[in-house]
């Protein structure tokens, strides 16, 4: 201390003595609090992350279940706002939104996944993007060889209009539909103009099947047709129930001998002059070209709201004639219009008054509530998907058909073909007569 003393003044010694003191101190200290700092929890760490994306992802029914604030994306150089999305069935995962300009969905907002990861929450919503999974469900317990096996229902074909008694078992919740899968029962195109002339001159097809060529079947109702006000409602379908009742809003379509007329009134003259487009049929389970029927199918989608699927020939004379020609014109094995003007029709008959008649009774107080196209490139994976999957495999062409996955009242459902586009390129599965699908969604009007 004493060389210390002689080599620096007694005030510069204490400064030195206290600070070497204080530095001493602090490493001692805070190590010590560090640790006594607990971990800080974040909703995004509760279990292990999947940046693996499974193939089995339900399709319907997510639920945004936690707005997790604007945050760090994995792979995305700014920050997005994240949600976590739930399922019923046990999945959770998160996802960050795609158009930061749209609001947000809030809370409870119900959503459909329409791609591989992309998830649509409603009209000028954003749409979400997964980009973990969170939760998978549970695994189900293999039944020991011991269990006493219990009764299950034995599915029954759809269409038939008949239902066997079905042993049922009481349960807390609605179950999922699981009904067989629906194959197509016949591709909806038809003979061509130039095949249908030739037809004609050998005798094989009657000019009554259609005015003319060039014009579609135009029937104005007569005031010998009572228009009914109300229409009945349709049967209530019993949760424990797959099978449809093929009765919509009191159109029987398992009635396999009255003629139905489905009517639909563009709202202007820009499309078929202002006439009225007719779809006139049949109801069969098969439907032949010429035959004048419409097969029908029917399912309950994942809402458990039931939706009848007609399938119309698009043909010379066939029962979807009309509305081909009122959409697309008619030229020879060709449609008359550029496509650019196909899909302003189209988007024209949305919301277009719809009245069905069936055996001398009108049914009013519907809309076509939405008309689409599948275009030549998707129309091979479009006719190899069975009926139920039919609008799901046309909404990832045609996104505004999304919110009819899972709708929340009956839907009556038709399609029809269209007929080769000018300028639009060939693609496996295309003939001159079917080079596309319209479809076109009817519902009661709100």
């Amino acid at each position: 201390m004493t060389w210390l003393t002689k080599h620096w003044p007694k005030k510069v010694l204490t400064r030195r003595l206290v600070f070497l003191f204080l530095v001493i101190l602090l490493a001692l200290v805070v190590p010590l609090l560090l640790r006594s700092q607990p971990a800080p929890a974040s909703s995004e760490e509760l279990v292990p992350l999947s940046f693996q994306a499974p193939d089995d992802l339900p399709r319907y029914n997510w639920r945004v279940c936690e707005d997790l604030g604007v945050g760090p994306v994995p792979g995305l150089p700014d920050a997005r706002q994240r949600f976590r999305l739930c399922h019923n069935q046990g999945w959770q995962l998160l996802a960050y939104c795609l158009q930061p300009t749209r609001p947000a969905p809030v809370v409870g907002t119900t959503c459909s996944r329409i791609s591989g990861n992309t998830y649509w929450c409603g009209d000028g919503i954003q749409n979400l993007r997964e980009y973990a999974v969170l939760q998978t469900p549970a695994p189900t317990p293999t039944p020991s060889p011991t269990s006493t096996p219990s009764a299950t229902p034995t599915p029954l074909p759809i269409g038939t209009g008949t239902t066997a008694p079905q042993p049922r078992r009481p349960s807390a919740t609605p179950r999922q539909p699981s009904v067989p899968s629906i194959p197509r029962a016949a591709q909806p195109g038809g003979a061509g103009l130039v095949l249908a002339k030739e037809r004609l001159l050998k005798g094989a097809l009657t000019p009554t099947a259609t005015r003319t060529p060039f014009l579609p079947l135009s029937i104005t109702p007569t005031p010998s047709q009572p228009l009914h006000p109300t229409p009945a409602e349709p049967a209530e379908s019993s949760p424990d129930s797959t099978a449809p009742t093929l009765n919509f809003y009191g159109i029987d379509l398992n009635d396999h001998s009255q003629r139905v007329r489905i009517q639909i009134f563009p709202p202007n003259k820009k499309v078929n002059g202002g006439k009225p487009i007719v779809i006139s049929f049949i109801p069969g389970e098969k439907c032949n070209f010429g035959d004048g029927r419409a097969c029908v199918s029917g399912y309950l989608s994942e809402s458990l709201s039931e939706v009848d699927f007609l399938t119309v020939h698009s043909g010379v004379g066939g029962e979807g004639q009309a509305f081909r020609h009122a959409v697309e014109g008619t030229g020879e094995d060709q449609a008359g219009f550029a496509l650019k003007q196909v899909l302003a029709n189209l988007r024209q008959l949305s919301g277009a008054e719809v009245v069905i008649t069936q055996g001398g009774q009108a049914y009013t107080g519907f809309t076509l509530a939405a008309a689409a196209r599948v275009p030549a490139p998707r129309l091979k994976a479009y006719f190899k998907s069975p009926i139920q999957s039919a609008l799901a495999a046309a909404a990832e062409v045609e996104p505004d058909l999304a919110p009819f996955l899972s709708a929340a009242q009956p839907l009556l459902v038709f399609e029809t073909c269209g007929w080769k586009m000018p300028g639009e390129p060939w693609a496996p599965g295309v003939t001159g007569t079917s080079a596309s699908v319209y479809l076109g969604i009817i519902q009661k009007s709100p």
